[in-house]
């Protein structure tokens, strides 16, 4: 399992992680930008490119140990 966030911007920079309900659902950062880009400012810039600035990613995994006796 792992978790990619992208941090991409117009004239400002919003870190995004995108929902199932973001575009195709399979992982769509541009739909993920918008919608966040519109909540927090109500409006949306259609004339300007959005640039990627950094990507995170975290990964998580699940380790078993047995034991032997």
């Amino acid at each position: 399992m792992h978790d990619a966030w992208i941090t991409l911007g117009t004239d400002t920079a919003l870190m995004v992680l995108p929902h199932d309900e973001d575009g195709d659902g399979s992982e769509d950062f541009e739909a993920a930008f918008n919608r966040t880009y519109k909540s927090e400012f109500g409006f949306m810039l259609d004339t300007k490119n959005i640039i990627v600035d950094d990507i995170k990613v975290s990964s998580h995994h699940l380790v078993i140990q047995t034991c032997r006796y």
